[in-house]
């Protein structure tokens, strides 16, 4: 069996993990901070939520598509509920932008 070390459990991290074990490879995954996901996390500080990357899955087939070529009926681990307003953003003068699936929002 052919051993496969990934530096990085990001998004792309842990996608080429999952193809490649189905592939047949022994993977170890390997990161510098105490969770997976890399950017993909919530922080909380003083009442306050703040992603530091993507808090949108615009692709969600990307993910499905992973999941399925491994092997496995993604339908079974993921479920995708699209929100027509996800995201707000707010800066110090109170200024408000509220990210919507909807077009004529965001306009």
């Amino acid at each position: 069996m052919k051993t496969v070390v990934i530096v990085g459990a990001g998004l792309g991290g842990l996608a080429a993990g999952i193809l490649l074990q189905s592939k047949g490879f022994q993977v170890t995954i390997i990161e510098k901070n105490q969770h997976a996901g890399g950017k993909m996390r919530e922080y909380k500080e003083q009442g306050y939520s703040f992603d530091f990357g993507p808090n949108t899955i615009t692709m969600p087939h990307v993910f499905t598509n992973v999941i399925n070529e491994a092997g496995f009926n993604a339908q079974d681990y993921l479920q995708f509920i699209r929100l027509e307003n996800h995201t707000m953003n707010e800066w110090e003068d109170g200024t408000r932008l509220l990210q919507s699936s909807n077009t004529k929002k965001n306009r």
